[in-house]
């Protein structure tokens, strides 16, 4: 199911964000070493995982409201 989520979720966002969510969420880097490897600032990697998460969260809920 979470995979299902990541697939309908990705679509929503850019590249950028999508990378910025990845490096940081998924492979569990630090906020500082995903700002600097993608050269922006800390608020915007903390904002770019809030929205994927905050879609991604629907997401589940709305596999998980498929199964029942």
């Amino acid at each position: 199911a979470f995979q299902t989520a990541l697939e309908r979720t990705k679509p929503h966002f850019t590249d950028h964000t999508w990378t910025l969510f990845d490096l940081s969420w998924l492979q569990k880097k630090g906020v500082t070493e995903v700002a600097e490897i993608a050269n922006v600032s800390l608020q915007q990697v903390y904002v770019a995982r809030s929205r994927v998460l905050n879609r991604l969260r629907f997401e589940v809920a709305a596999i998980v409201d498929e199964t029942w």
